[in-house]
C-alpha cells in the first residue's frame, strides 16, 4: 500500500482533530499516511518536541497512520496527489460555526461531515495493552481553559455516588482539588495513548477544552464539555453536552443533566 505524507504544526488538540482528515485522505487515496509534527510559531506558541512525544504514541497506534514523528523543519516530500501541509490553513478560514475537525477536512475539500464517524475507536486501540487504572467518570481541567466561573463543584457533585478520577497533569489535579477542598483519585498517564485507553474504559468524561477532551470527541465518547462560549470545539453529538458558565447553577440542573448523560455508553 502506498504511503503519503501529512504535516501539522498545531496544538495537540488541533492535531487530534486533524486525524479525521488523515483518515479520510487514507480512504480516498487507498494509502496510509506518514504524519509529521513540525514546529512553527502560531499566536506566540510553537510545538515542542516534548509535547509531540506526548502525542506520537497515540498517532502511531491508529491503523491509517503509517508512521508519526517530530521534525525540526519542513522537509521536501516526493510528489503526491495532495498538499501535505494544507490542513494548517484552517486558521485562515471563515469558520462559520465549523468545528476543528470540519475546518481541517474543508482544507482538502473532503466530506465535511466525516467527523461524525469517530476516527479513534476501541477497535483501533484493541492491540494496545489495557491500562491498569480506570474510573466510571473522568474529570479534566486544563490551565489554558480553566473557566473560573464554571460550576465545577456542582457538576462533579452530581456524580459523586459514582467512581470519579482525574486525568491530566499533576498541577492541574492539585489546582482542582484545592477548589473542591477534597481529593479524588488521580490516574497518572505517560502519554495521550494512555489517556485514550483510560477514556475508553470510562462511562463519562467531564472536561474543559484541551487534548483530553479532543480524544473524547474523536472517540464519540460521552462528554460534558465546559466552555466559555467562544472558540468552542462544537460537536453536536447526542452524548455530548456543552455547558457555559451561566448553566448548571442549580442542583436540580445537575441532576437533570445526570439523567440525560449517564445512560450513554
Amino acid at each position: 500500500m502506498k504511503t503519503y505524507h501529512f504535516t501539522h504544526s498545531g496544538k495537540l488538540g488541533d492535531t487530534i482533530y486533524a486525524m479525521a482528515t488523515v483518515r479520510e485522505l487514507a480512504r480516498e487515496h487507498n494509502c496510509r499516511i506518514a504524519v509529521h509534527l513540525i514546529p512553527r510559531p502560531w499566536d506566540n506558541w510553537m510545538l515542542t518536541e516534548r509535547e509531540a512525544n506526548h502525542l506520537l504514541p497515540l498517532l502511531r497506534a491508529l491503523p491509517y497512520v503509517a508512521s508519526a514523528d517530530y521534525l525540526p523543519e519542513m522537509p521536501k516530500f516526493p510528489s503526491q496527489p495532495f498538499n501535505p501541509d494544507a490542513a494548517n490553513q484552517f486558521r485562515q478560514l471563515d469558520w462559520d460555526g465549523m468545528n476543528l475537525a470540519e475546518a481541517q477536512l474543508r482544507c482538502y475539500a473532503l466530506n465535511r461531515d466525516a467527523w461524525r464517524e469517530p476516527w479513534i475507536t476501541v477497535a483501533m486501540l484493541g492491540h494496545v495493552p489495557a491500562v491498569s487504572e480506570s474510573a466510571a467518570v473522568l474529570v479534566s481541567r486544563t490551565f489554558r481553559y480553566v473557566i473560573q466561573d464554571f460550576p465545577w463543584v456542582e457538576i462533579v457533585g452530581a456524580y459523586e455516588e459514582h467512581e470519579l478520577a482525574f486525568i491530566g497533569t499533576a498541577p492541574e489535579y492539585y489546582s482542582l482539588c484545592n477548589l473542591w477542598q477534597y481529593r479524588i483519585p488521580y490516574i497518572r498517564t505517560r502519554n495521550l495513548l494512555d489517556v485514550a485507553k483510560v477514556i475508553q474504559s470510562s462511562n463519562l468524561h467531564i472536561s474543559s477544552q484541551g487534548a483530553n477532551a479532543a480524544i473524547s470527541d474523536a472517540m464519540g465518547h460521552a462528554l460534558i464539555l465546559a466552555h466559555t462560549g467562544a472558540s468552542c470545539n462544537f460537536f453536536p453529538r447526542p452524548n455530548k453536552k456543552h455547558l457555559g458558565p451561566k448553566q448548571l447553577r442549580r442542583e436540580s440542573d445537575a441532576d437533570r443533566l445526570k439523567r440525560v448523560v449517564w445512560g450513554v455508553r
